[in-house]
């Protein structure tokens, strides 16, 4: 036990290391309660001389290691940490403020990059290339002004069927272009659509294509067309052509005389600025 006491303030001696008074008390105590518990040594066992001991404590160099050969002071022990024990530091308000924050940018100049480049693009042209004050600032029209009459020309006169738009069992009659448009002096097909009284049961209906001819009030009846319809048909439809006169202006009407006379609203050719030459005008007879 004394050999034991004088290897430990050997040490201390060789090593001196600040500690608080709680430690030193603790390992003190602890120092003690060992003591207490070891055996109490052979007195037979040779005690080590004192030139020895002396020579060991004077030698001020390493102390020996202890029985598990670590140069560590009696009572101390490294820190440990368990790494599974570590909790995963979470991102603070302000960060997440700063992230969206972020976000937000970059997806503001993706959209607005286009428009800034346009605007600035203009502004360098403007500054560049300004415009010459001198030139008119005018809207040129989409299409072009009708052409004048010519001196002496005459209005074409109104188309006039005397026939109403819907008779007995029909009610009603339509008539188109066919192929988009027609052209005086040249050959035009238009397509009619009458509608019926399905209650009648009109077995068929029979219209002729009439020409107009605007500037010299010649009337020009085409070939009649039958077309069957049937039982309890709402409407029936067809096609029909004529030739137009060379005039200035030409109307046409689809004109039925079965089962009812009736008779569409008029289609012009051309559909405005008609006009007829003085020689030819018969408009107003």
């Amino acid at each position: 036990m004394i050999e034991a006491v004088l290897r430990g303030s050997a040490r201390k001696a060789a090593h001196p290391r600040p500690e608080s008074p709680l430690r030193a008390e603790q390992e003190d105590g602890g120092a003690a309660k060992a003591a207490d518990a070891r055996p109490v040594p052979d007195t037979l066992t040779p005690a080590a001389p004192d030139g020895v001991r002396a020579e060991a404590s004077d030698a001020g160099g390493t102390p020996p290691p202890d029985a598990d050969g670590s140069l560590a002071p009696a009572g101390w022990y490294p820190p440990a940490g368990n790494p599974w024990h570590r909790r995963r530091k979470r991102l603070s308000r302000r960060q997440w403020a700063i992230g969206i924050l972020s976000v937000l940018v970059v997806v503001a100049a993706v959209v607005g990059a286009p428009r800034l480049w346009t605007e600035m693009t203009r502004g360098w042209d403007a500054v560049l290339r300004p415009a010459d004050p001198t030139e008119e600032n005018r809207i040129s029209p989409v299409s072009p002004p009708p052409e004048p009459p010519p001196p002496g020309s005459v209005a074409p006169g109104p188309v006039n069927t005397g026939l109403p738009g819907s008779a007995g069992a029909v009610t009603g009659v339509a008539l188109s272009f066919a192929n988009g448009s027609c052209a005086p002096g040249g050959p035009c097909t238009m397509r009619i659509d009458v509608d019926l009284d399905p209650a009648a049961n009109v077995p068929a209906v029979t219209w002729n294509l009439t020409v107009f001819d605007r500037c010299t009030g010649a009337v020009l009846p085409g070939a009649d067309v039958t077309v069957p319809v049937p039982p309890g048909a709402r409407e029936a439809y067809g096609l029909a052509g004529a030739v137009l006169p060379p005039s200035g202006a030409v109307g046409l009407a689809a004109v039925t005389t079965a089962p009812a006379a009736a008779a569409s609203a008029p289609v012009l050719v051309p559909a405005e600025n008609a006009v007829c030459p003085p020689e030819g005008s018969n408009a107003g007879r």
